[in-house]
C-alpha cells in the first residue's frame, strides 16, 4: 500500500491565545499520537513532547535532561485529528507568541508487547515506520525490548522519564558503507546536547536492533532500574520517510544534495562525527526556498534566520559551508518525512 504522508505526519503553525486553544491536524485521522511543539517567536521556551501512551499531561523536553514534567501549565489533550492546549504557558500557548507542532500518528494508547526480555507497551504505525515504546528498566545487561515495527529501527530516541538524565539516541549509520563510516551500535548521541558521537557499550550493548527488538544495557539513560522509560523508534519507508547520512564537502558550490525520493515536510540534521546542534526544518513555517529557517532540538532559542537548505521535490540541498551542515569530510545524520511522494511533488 502507498503511504499517504499527511495521514501519518503533519506540520501545523498556530498563534498562542492564552486560553483553551483547539488545533486541527489536517489529514491525520485515527489519532495525533506523538506531538512535538516549539515556540518560534521567543527565546527560553522549551520544546514540549507528549504522546498517547504517557498522556498529554506528561511532557518531556528535547532541549533538557529533566525528568518528565506533569505541570498543569503544560497540559495538552490529544484528539483523533486534533489537539487542544489547555493552558497559557509560554512554552505552548501564550498570547502574542507563535508556535509550530510536528505530529506523528502511531496507534493510540498502545498495547502490551511481550517480545523481548522486558515487556513493553507499544503504539506502532508499522506501515509508516514509527512506534512509541514504554517500558520499565531493570538495570540489567543485554536486555531486549519489543518495538512493534516490521523493520529494524534506524533512529531511536530514549528518555528516562523518572530521572534527570540525558536523552540517549541510537543512529544506525554503519549501514552507509559508501561513506566509510566507523560508527556501530556501541555509539550514541544525546538529543538534549550537541555532543559528537559517544562510544560506550553500556547503552546498546553493541547490538544492532532487529525486526522485533532493540537492545539496552545497564546505563540509566536507557535502562534505569525500576524507572519508567520511553522510546521513539523510526525507520526508512520508501516514498515516505528516510533515515540516512551524508558527508560534508566544506564547499558551497559543491554542497551536497541529499536524495530522499520525496519532497520533505520535515527534516532534522545532526553532525555525528563532531559537535553540532540538531537542526530542524519544515515546509510550513516559511514554505519557500531559500528561506527555510531552523529551530534547534537541543536549544530553547527562538527560530533562526540562517538559510542553510533548499527543500526540493526529491530531497534537500545544502546551501553553504555552515560547519554544522556541511563541514568538509564530516558525517551528518538526517531524518526526513515526506510532504508528497516524488511523483506528486512540484519543484519550489
Amino acid at each position: 500500500d502507498v503511504i499517504k504522508p499527511k495521514e501519518n505526519f503533519n506540520v501545523l503553525t498556530y498563534d498562542g491565545t492564552g486560553s483553551s486553544n483547539a488545533q486541527t491536524a489536517p489529514g491525520i485521522t485515527g489519532g495525533v499520537d506523538f506531538l512535538w511543539t516549539k515556540c518560534r517567536s521567543h527565546d527560553s521556551k522549551q520544546h514540549i513532547l507528549v504522546d498517547d501512551i504517557r498522556g498529554g499531561n506528561n511532557n518531556l523536553m528535547s532541549d533538557s535532561s529533566e525528568a518528565e514534567n506533569s505541570n498543569a501549565n503544560r497540559s495538552i489533550t490529544l484528539g483523533d485529528n486534533s489537539f487542544t492546549l489547555n493552558s497559557d504557558s509560554g512554552h505552548l500557548n501564550e498570547s502574542g507568541k507563535t508556535y509550530v507542532s510536528w505530529m506523528w500518528k502511531a496507534n493510540g494508547s498502545g498495547s502490551s508487547n511481550t517480545t523481548g526480555d522486558i515487556n513493553s507497551t507499544v503504539s506502532a504505525n508499522a506501515a509508516a515506520g514509527f512506534s512509541i515504546v514504554s517500558y520499565t528498566g531493570n538495570g540489567s545487561a543485554d536486555q531486549t525490548v519489543g518495538h512493534g515495527l516490521s523493520k529494524a529501527p534506524e533512529w531511536i530516541l530514549v528518555k528516562n522519564r523518572a530521572d534527570d538524565d540525558n536523552w540517549c539516541v541510537f543512529v544506525n549509520s554503519s549501514t552507509d558503507t559508501n561513506l566509510n563510516n566507523t560508527s556501530d551500535a556501541t555509539d550514541f548521541l544525546r538529543l538534549d546536547a550537541n555532543n559528537a558521537t559517544g562510544d560506550d557499550a553500556d547503552r546498546w550493548n553493541d547490538t544492532v536492533p532487529t525486526t522485533s527488538v532493540f537492545t539496552v544495557d545497564t546505563d540509566n539513560q536507557v535502562n534505569g532500574s525500576g524507572n519508567a522509560m520511553i522510546a521513539y523508534c523510526f525507520h526508512d519507508v520508501d516514498g515516505y520517510a528516510r533515515v540516512g547520512t551524508y558527508r560534508g564537502t566544506g564547499n558551497a558550490a559543491g554542497a551536497p544534495f541529499v536524495h530522499c525520493g520525496f519532497r520533505p515536510a520535515f527534516i532534522i540534521v545532526k553532525q555525528v562525527s563532531g559537535a553540532g546542534d540538531w537542526y530542524m526544518y519544515d515546509q510550513e513555517r516559511e514554505g519557500y526556498n531559500p528561506n527555510n529557517d531552523p529551530l534547534v532540538a537541543n536549544s530553547a532559542n527562538d527560530e533562526g534566520t540562517d538559510d542553510n537548505i533548499d527543500i526540493l521535490s526529491n530531497g534537500f540541498r545544502l546551501l553553504n559551508t555552515n560547519s554544522e551542515h556541511n563541514a568538509s569530510g564530516q558525517r551528518f545524520f538526517f531524518y526526513a518525512v515526506a510532504e508528497f511522494p516524488l511523483k506528486f511533488a512540484n519543484a519550489r
